[in-house]
């Protein structure tokens, strides 16, 4: 992922079929960055952060497959911009679906300084702040100013605070995408 003062911008990969298999899974199909692109933004003032190399549920994954994804999309990026990689963004993002204590952990000994998760918190929520967990949510073309505004404030912690809480089965079952 790549960063400006907190927005995501774009995504940087080298290998086809990680792009085919990623378009895919989410269906985006808008251009990607290149090498070249990403270094232009990092030497601009954005943080470069990593996403892993083939955008899998490291839920899903074995310790060995899940430290490989995470480490290598940090060692290309690294060597794309020149500089330490210091935040992480788990994805898809969901407590105990795309990611688990185990995966937070390798995220953590990996190198990083801190990590993303989907969950609906306020930014500025000081039950939130975990640094491993920082909480990021969905920004979609139906948002108003004042949608955003809220978002930000921390209106929909109740909704984090399910997402956080409830079992795995029952976010499947409200969220039919989170079984994969």
């Amino acid at each position: 992922t790549v960063t400006f003062r907190g927005a995501r911008v774009g995504i940087f990969f080298t290998d086809a079929a990680v792009v085919e298999n990623f378009r895919s899974l989410t269906k985006f199909s808008a251009p990607y960055l290149s090498a070249d692109q990403v270094r232009q933004m990092h030497e601009a003032g954005f943080e470069i952060g990593a996403h892993t190399h083939t955008h899998p549920n490291l839920g899903r994954l074995s310790s060995e497959r899940a430290r490989w994804e995470i480490t290598h999309s940090k060692a290309l990026l690294e060597q794309v911009i020149g500089h330490p990689v210091r935040s992480f963004a788990y994805p898809f993002g969901k407590r105990h679906i795309h990611y688990t204590a185990r995966t937070v952990n390798l995220v953590r000994e990996s190198g990083y300084k801190g990590a993303a998760s989907v969950a609906f918190r306020g930014g500025a929520s000081p039950t939130s702040v975990r640094i491993f967990v920082i909480p990021r949510f969905f920004v979609t073309r139906g948002d108003s100013r004042n949608s955003f505004r809220q978002k930000v404030l921390g209106h929909f912690d109740w909704l984090g605070s399910f997402q956080e809480s409830s079992p795995a089965w029952l976010k499947s079952m409200i969220s039919p995408e989170d079984r994969y």
